[in-house]
């Protein structure tokens, strides 16, 4: 785990994601950053399990998915936009990795923030469900298909009926 200076750090690269207005938070889709060497930083941004938390992920993992014995190495960021709070942790024991996400998390995270605006659009247009309950135009159809029906069960009932 990080020393106090290098939480503090952490915690200020993160500050575009903790003064982001909650009501703004959208996630995206997820972003792959090369690292060399035929490996790739992966970048999540969504919910987390609390209410009104967000996650962060960067996961370093291998561009190849031929390669099994490459173990991933995790550093996951909670965010409470709310209450202007981050919380971190890391998984695995690759410090070079996790060098470079101290080194880049600060340009991360200020994408990420710059990303919500540009992807909250499309996914709220996406999402919008029809306020409307009825429209009488729509059944027209249906209703024409039942006119016919009825019609021709009169039909069929008087012509072939005897008393």
């Amino acid at each position: 785990m990080p020393d106090q200076h290098s939480e503090n750090e952490i915690k200020g690269a993160l500050g575009a994601l903790t003064t982001l207005s909650p009501d703004l938070c959208v996630p995206l889709p997820p972003r792959r950053i090369s690292l060399g060497e035929a490996k790739e930083c992966l970048v999540q941004w969504q919910p987390a399990g609390a209410a009104g938390e967000w996650r962060l992920s960067l996961t370093k993992r291998s561009e190849s998915i031929d390669d099994t014995d490459f173990a991933p190495q995790t550093f996951q960021a909670s965010i409470d936009p709310a209450n202007q709070r981050a919380r971190f942790e890391q998984a695995g024991s690759d410090t070079p990795f996790f060098a470079w996400v101290g080194g880049h998390l600060a340009d991360i995270a200020a994408d990420t923030r710059a990303r919500q605006a540009k992807e909250r659009v499309p996914l709220m247009a996406r999402a919008q469900v029809s306020s409307r309950a009825f429209a009488i135009w729509e059944y027209i159809p249906h209703i024409v298909i039942l006119i016919a029906l009825a019609a021709f069960a009169y039909m069929f009932a008087i012509v072939h009926i005897k008393f």
